[in-house]
């Protein structure tokens, strides 16, 4: 699975115009959904003007064991606030 970050050039800090999930599976929409709300949950606001945006491959499988738990920790506390 691949997740992309759709940024606008004028976004900054926690602004984002999207999220993409890119996987092998056919769960791929409700993925989608869920990483929206895990971005949500987390603080960033998304809001697509539809101008010029970039991809940032947010996670591209160079994560660590360790990382990788760290992140799912803190969007499961995300999500139950």
């Amino acid at each position: 699975m691949l997740l992309y970050v759709h940024r606008h050039y004028t976004d900054r800090g926690r602004e984002i115009a999207g999220v993409t999930v890119m996987a092998a599976s056919k769960t791929l929409n409700p993925l989608a959904l869920a990483a929206r709300d895990a971005f949500l949950a987390l603080g960033y606001t998304i809001e697509n003007t539809h101008t010029d945006t970039y991809e940032y491959p947010l996670c591209n499988g160079n994560h660590s064991s360790h990382e990788t738990l760290a992140a799912y920790d803190r969007i499961e506390k995300a999500l139950r606030m």
